[in-house]
């Protein structure tokens, strides 16, 4: 009940709860206008795929990476399953198929964000600081816009965040429940994407260095993470029709076999020249430059551990 009292009298609190809430809104709104894709990897790399199982589209039409069995399908598999429910229910227009996905997709995202909003804002250090996060979040227009895409992107950022969320503060919540659940969500969203073993390995530093877990809290959670990677193989061999191992040969195709470069790959660097070109543009602008002054102030945060490692390998193939 103190909780309760606190949270209703907390202005950081109400304006965290309200912030959320204009976004929740915000992206089912988005959800439904949004009819079209915002990049090609959402369609023919997700999309299509489902539309394979459900006996649309053929694999003559599908992209080179189902030759190749370079994607996972554990993300499809997932949208399938939507697909078929909704059959049976007997919709079967395909835009209604794609806005349900969308709506999915983006309430997932929206739940990532409530987990993360909560967990990051505890760890500010006034309340003068939680009121103004909590505030500048509806400033974050493009965010629902993101939530529903059907992208790969969408759907491991979300489930990362989530799990980031549940051990944000190290050793404070290493409790077995959150370690394995943040573990499985670690696992999954590694499944939706597999450059999210960059930011895995950043929280997975910063949990051994900074928040010093003990071994076995860290083999708990490393077994959790694998648990999804080891029922991926399986969902696979479903949607290949053949055991393999989509990581490796996404890793094989496109840096060893370097078939990347034939669409396009740009350094890290890039971000310095790329920013002028986004249609969110002064958003960005004020973001990247917040988040260069965050990682100054705070090295040892979690985010930090997290983000710094990532933003070289964020836009790979």
């Amino acid at each position: 009940m103190a909780l309760v009292a606190e949270g209703r009298t907390d202005p950081a609190a109400l304006a965290l709860r309200r912030s959320l809430a204009l976004l929740a809104v915000i992206t089912l709104i988005t959800a439904y206008f949004s009819l079209t894709y915002y990049g090609i990897d959402e369609h023919f790399q997700v999309l299509e795929f489902v539309s394979y199982k459900l006996g649309i589209t053929q694999p003559a039409d599908l992209p080179w990476e189902f030759g190749a069995q370079a994607r996972s399908w554990m993300q499809p598999a997932t949208y399938y399953l939507v697909g078929v429910a909704l059959r049976r229910v007997g919709v079967s227009d395909l835009f209604a198929v794609s806005f349900t996905l969308r709506l999915v997709t983006g309430i997932g995202g929206v739940v990532a964000l409530v987990a993360f909003a909560r967990a990051f804002s505890a760890t500010l250090q006034t309340g003068n600081e939680r009121l103004a996060y909590a505030r500048s979040l509806p400033a974050f227009g493009f965010l629902p816009y993101l939530f529903v895409r059907t992208s790969s992107e969408a759907a491991s950022l979300a489930l990362f965040s989530a799990g980031f969320a549940l051990v944000m503060h190290g050793r404070q919540s290493a409790t077995p429940v959150r370690l394995t659940v943040a573990g499985l969500l670690a696992g999954l969203a590694f499944e939706c994407r597999y450059q999210t073993v960059i930011l895995i390995l950043g929280i997975g530093a910063w949990l051994l260095i900074v928040a010093r877990l003990r071994g076995r809290e860290l083999v708990l959670l490393g077994t959790a993470a694998a648990l999804p990677v080891l029922f991926g193989v399986v969902i696979d061999h479903w949607g290949y029709g053949q055991w393999c191992f989509p990581a490796w040969n996404y890793f094989r195709a496109n840096i060893i076999e370097g078939v990347a470069n034939n669409y396009g790959t740009k350094p890290f660097f890039a971000y310095a020249y790329l920013t002028a070109t986004n249609i969110f543009l002064p958003i960005v602008a004020v973001l990247e430059i917040s988040m260069i002054v965050a990682w100054v102030r705070r090295p040892w945060h979690a985010v930090t551990w997290t983000a710094v490692r990532f933003g070289p390998f964020a836009d790979r193939p």
